[in-house]
This record gives C-alpha cells, sequence and structure tokens, in this order.
C-alpha cells in the first residue's frame, strides 16, 4: 500500500515562494541592469540613442531610469518578482508530470522576459511622445508606473493559468480550475 501525502497547491506555493525570494532578492540588481542595458541597446540600434542611468531596487524604487539626452525616463521594473511567482506556481503544480511542469516553466520564463521588454518598451516610447508633445506628466507617469506594477503580478498568473493552472485542484471541492471553468 502506497500513501502519498498530497499538499494542497496553495500550501505549495507559499513553500516555493519563500524559498524563491532569496535568490530573487541576491539578483535583482544584476537582473534589472540586464534587462536595462537590453533595452538601452534596442532603443540605440533603432536609432535613438539611449543608455541605462540608473537601477533601482527596493521599495519605492523599483525602477529602471533611462537618459537619451534629452529626457530622464524612470520605468516602473519589478522583476525578477515575477519570474519567481511563475516558477513558484508551476513548482508547486504537483498534479502535471516533473517533466511538462520543467517545459511549462521555460516557456513561461520565455514568455515573461519578452512580455517585460515589449511593456517596458511601450512605456518608453509612451513617455518619449508624451514628452516631445509636452504631456509628459504626473498623470502619464503614474499610469505607467500602475500598469508595469499590475503587469508583475497578473502576467505570472496568466501564464501559469495557460501553461499549467487549468489541471491544479484550487476550485471548491478540489475541482480545477479547467472544471470550473467548463462549468462542470
Amino acid at each position: 500500500m502506497s500513501s502519498k501525502i498530497r499538499i494542497p497547491w496553495f500550501v505549495g506555493f507559499i513553500g516555493w515562494g519563500l524559498l524563491l525570494t532569496i535568490p530573487c532578492v541576491l539578483v535583482t540588481r544584476g537582473y534589472r541592469s540586464m534587462i536595462g542595458n537590453v533595452l538601452a541597446w534596442i532603443f540605440t540600434s533603432a536609432g535613438h540613442p539611449m543608455r541605462l542611468a540608473e537601477v533601482g531596487v527596493g521599495i519605492p524604487n523599483d525602477a529602471l531610469v533611462f537618459d537619451d539626452y534629452r529626457y530622464w525616463i524612470r520605468t516602473t521594473c519589478q522583476s525578477p518578482v515575477d519570474l519567481a511567482l511563475f516558477a513558484a506556481m508551476c513548482l508547486a503544480s504537483i498534479r502535471v508530470p516533473l517533466p511538462a511542469r520543467l517545459r511549462s516553466l521555460l516557456a513561461g520564463m520565455g514568455l515573461l522576459v519578452v512580455g517585460e521588454l515589449v511593456m517596458l518598451s511601450w512605456c518608453i516610447v509612451s513617455m518619449l511622445r508624451a514628452g516631445a508633445h509636452g504631456e509628459l506628466g504626473f498623470g502619464t507617469i503614474l499610469t505607467w508606473t500602475r500598469i508595469m506594477g499590475t503587469l508583475t503580478w497578473v502576467g505570472p498568473l496568466a501564464v501559469w493559468v495557460l501553461l499549467l493552472g487549468r489541471s491544479e485542484p484550487i476550485g471548491i471541492q478540489g475541482r480545477t480550475l479547467g472544471e470550473l471553468m467548463a462549468g462542470r
């Protein structure tokens, strides 16, 4: 007789999240510097010279600051928190076989990094455009701060639901998200 102890998904998620907090904190500045330098390179390669001027770490300075020699552009960047959240969700998904979890983990990480680069680029372009028209003010900056902050928390959840979440028993009476969405 085999007795397996089943840990509820949420408990596994909290455990993995706490464990992954340590490496997340240790690599934050380096990871953000890498993202910022990639963005500066993309903009410079596209004909708009830009450099990463500052990497902020810690509340309320979770940001990348760019200098395009006309404006200082401050974008909210809370990475790699989103990657740690996604990894914790994947690792807690014990109903999915390990190889499938690892494939989803790698694919999801790639999606999250590309999504972040796209959204940060859009944020920078939006602020440059607003600045060129004399409209860059508190409202624009606050809007983008909220968008990028929300993306940090919603992005990992959306990618997890897309890749793995439909098979996890997180609903009432042990039903999976997929079953709840299908009305079963």
